[in-house]
């Protein structure tokens, strides 16, 4: 029982990293290419 608990935690926190990776990666191409050209007077 606890094996599996474990393995299910291991797996929620490699999903979890990978989504916050790709959220910083989308984050960061937003503010960095799109936001200029949204700014540009």
């Amino acid at each position: 029982m606890f094996h599996r608990l474990q393995a299910s935690l291991v797996l929620f926190q490699v999903i979890f990293r990978i989504n916050a990776g790709a959220v910083m990666l989308t984050d960061l191409i937003y503010w960095c290419l799109i936001f200029p050209f949204l700014t540009i007077e």
